[in-house]
């Protein structure tokens, strides 16, 4: 996974394995730029084209998700404060970590637009990471809770190595784990372009620089 910030925030997922897998990849930019939504385009080898990720309506969540796991497209859009209204509802520990608990509530418009009609977020008082989210559908039953674990601070930035998320609807989980990370590369633009999302050559020759 590559991420290049800026005014456009921009990140490309890989798939290497297994080998049925090889070379699916996921390219997402964000925008700074309030209201303005997540642009998602994931790229499907065997069908050589790359698809944009879109929501049936103006008015309803994207469904799908990301590679086959329990993380929705939904789960890692980009949102803005004003998305929702959040009220503070204690202080808990998560293991030996301080966290407040917090509850956000999605507003009118964004309602429409998500999965959640509620979330519950634990969130360290030292790095400022969400260790733990439950979310609520709009019937109020939990559908979905995140938990982030082996947090890590490099270079002044705390990040979490392990993500694991439990789909309660279908009993199933997810785990994303970091195996090496390296922060403040420089990572050419053109590395997080469509030519990069479905020209595997291309992505590799500019990939090399940075393997090395």
């Amino acid at each position: 996974m590559l991420s290049l910030d800026g005014k456009v925030r921009s990140t490309l997922n890989i798939v290497t394995s297994p080998a049925k897998d090889k070379g699916i990849a996921f390219l997402q930019k964000d925008f700074e730029k309030e209201k303005k939504d997540s642009h998602q385009w994931m790229y499907l080898p065997s069908l050589y084209k790359a698809k944009r990720i879109v929501s049936e309506g103006a008015d309803k969540p994207k469904t799908g998700t990301l590679f086959g796991s329990e993380i929705a497209y939904e789960d890692i859009e980009k949102t803005f404060l004003s998305d929702y209204s959040y009220s503070l509802k204690g202080d808990e520990k998560v293991g030996d970590l301080d966290v407040f608990v917090l509850e956000s509530i999605p507003s009118k418009t964004r309602q429409k637009r998500s999965s959640y009609a509620k979330n519950l977020l634990w969130v360290d008082k030292t790095s400022f990471i969400t260790v733990k989210s439950e979310h609520y559908n709009h019937s109020g039953q939990l559908i979905k809770s995140f938990f982030a674990r082996n947090i890590s601070k490099e270079k002044g930035v705390y990040y979490a190595n392990m993500i694991i998320v439990v789909n309660h609807e279908n009993k199933r989980m997810s785990m994303m784990k970091r195996r090496v990370t390296k922060l403040q590369l420089k990572v050419p633009a053109e590395l997080l372009s469509q030519r990069a999302l479905t020209d595997a050559a291309f992505r590799a020759s500019l990939l090399k620089d940075l393997r090395e």
